[in-house]
């Protein structure tokens, strides 16, 4: 099991992009990226999660990876710039 993901503000829209790698034996890939989606809408920092894709290649014997990109913004109350 391996993930790795990177992130990129914009401070004049306060918007976010993550995107990333997860890589998993058991095939659930998606399951680790439905939960990060689910965490980010349910948390009170974020709102309008919007994820872009997260396609999925692999096999049982060299493990199932998926790359992901997530777009979201800063709740109003954290807003950076007015």
């Amino acid at each position: 099991e391996k993930s790795n993901s990177n992130f990129d503000f914009d401070a004049t829209t306060n918007r976010i992009i993550l995107t990333g790698q997860a890589k998993r034996d058991d095939g659930s890939t998606f399951t680790l990226i439905v939960n990060l989606i689910d965490a980010l809408e349910n948390s009170e920092i974020f709102s309008n999660v919007d994820n872009r894709t997260y396609p999925k290649t692999g096999d049982e014997e060299s493990g199932y990876l998926s790359s992901f990109r997530i777009e979201l913004s800063l709740a109003d109350d954290y807003v950076l710039t007015q």
